[in-house]
């Protein structure tokens, strides 16, 4: 666990790019503070290693985001909600990590927009994204189908006609 650690520091302190949009862009370093100096849920480190590399804050808080000190101390104020993280690897090996937030609201992400990111950590290393090497439900939603259950607050119909391309 010390050498993931190690390489996440090196990737996020400066090796690669670090880019945020706002509101996030002026408390990058808190974010960085959270992920090496403190206990909290869904570290970086901890996505490579586990068998799933993406999850979000209110699956593994149980929807009790005030147990995370992230989103207590660094997103609710600034009026963001669920986080969904990813860990961006090709077989051990970790080449980058994939934030997403939602609006401070009940809903967060859903299991399904957790697979679909799943599948997009995937699909962003298979060389030209070939049909033959989509999963499933990416050729599903590309094709207009509903995925299983709803997405929440705001539909992800950006991402359906991204995938159709």
């Amino acid at each position: 666990m010390q050498q993931v650690e190690q390489e996440v520091v090196r990737l996020c302190q400066g090796e690669l790019d670090v880019a945020a949009d706002e509101p996030l862009t002026n408390v990058t370093q808190q974010f960085l503070d959270n992920e090496f100096g403190r206990a909290d849920v869904n570290h970086f480190a901890a996505l490579v290693t586990a068998p799933k590399h993406v999850a979000s804050l209110d699956a593994v808080t149980n929807l009790d985001r005030p147990v995370s000190e992230r989103y207590r101390d660094i997103m609710r104020p600034l009026g963001l909600g669920d986080e969904l993280r990813a860990a961006l690897t090709v077989g051990e090996e970790c080449w980058g990590f994939l934030c997403l937030h939602r609006e401070d609201h009940r809903l967060g992400f859903t299991e399904d927009e957790a697979a679909l990111a799943e599948d997009l950590t995937v699909l962003a290393v298979t060389p030209a994204g070939g049909a033959a090497a989509r999963p499933p439900r990416w050729r599903r939603l590309a094709a207009g189908a509903p995925a299983r259950g709803r997405f929440g607050p705001a539909p992800a119909t950006g991402w359906q006609s991204m995938l159709r391309g």
